[in-house]
């Protein structure tokens, strides 16, 4: 048989199959089974029945794929899919623009960073801080009659009390320069030369501000006797053991 009788004789097959109903269609398959059946109407074997054969003779010659593609050519090219996983933070809508952030503290357009000035602007955080830290102490005395836990509020009163002191020898050493530099232009502007004053005369200066602060505030005396007290540890740690223990000094 020729191949255009073979090609005719499977059209014709496959004309009467579709005229046939769906329930002698299947009876046939079961009869002439899946092989017989896909042959007569396809006129070749499907890919699965392919595809496991070649799996069938790749296992029976103890070949596996990498071998085969090996067999099929070395040296062609990649085979690479062309699925590509998205990515799940794609840019939805490419055309509009993103959003840069900006950060004024690496910026130059933002300015040089003036500390005096920060401190003037934000100087209303003081009464916020204070707010906060009769808050503390209200609920520390709650907490205390309750018989709870005040370790957590304790801890946190001190930071907020450490953070004032630092920051109130901080504005009281920025305004005792700035009373400086004022003293100076108006010296200037009177037709005298300006005084400059060393780092030990503004450290003095400042000393002196700090000593009538405590002094209006009554906690002069006590400051004294824990500078005294801590003054006296440092010297006590700095002498000799051997200095000490030969000439009983204390």
């Amino acid at each position: 048989m020729s191949d255009d009788e073979g090609t005719l004789s499977q059209a014709e097959a496959r004309k009467n199959m579709s005229k046939m109903p769906l329930s002698q269609v299947r009876a046939m398959k079961e009869k002439l089974g899946i092989k017989l059946f896909n042959k007569a109407y396809f006129g070749e074997e499907s890919g699965i029945q392919k595809a496991g054969k070649s799996k069938k003779f790749s296992e029976e010659d103890g070949s596996s794929e990498r071998d085969v593609a090996e067999k099929r050519g070395q040296h062609r090219p990649k085979e690479v899919s062309s699925r590509k996983r998205v990515s799940a933070f794609r840019n939805i809508y490419p055309d509009t623009k993103t959003k840069q952030k900006w950060d004024p503290r690496f910026d130059e357009r933002a300015g040089t960073f003036k500390e005096v000035c920060f401190e003037d602007n934000y100087r209303f955080l003081d009464d916020v801080r204070k707010e906060e830290k009769e808050d503390l102490r209200k609920t520390i005395r709650e907490n205390v009659e309750a018989g709870r836990d005040i370790r957590e509020y304790a801890d946190k009163l001190n930071r907020l009390e450490t953070q004032e002191r630092a920051q109130k020898q901080k504005r009281l050493k920025n305004d005792t320069i700035k009373e400086l530099r004022q003293e100076n232009i108006d010296r200037m502007m009177q037709g005298q030369k300006p005084i400059f004053k060393t780092k030990a005369d503004v450290r003095k200066k400042i000393m002196e501000k700090k000593y009538d602060q405590l002094k209006q505030e009554n906690r002069l005396s006590k400051y004294l006797d824990k500078k005294e007290k801590k003054q006296s540890e440092k010297l006590m740690k700095q002498k000799p053991e051997a200095f000490e223990s030969k000439y009983g000094y204390h």
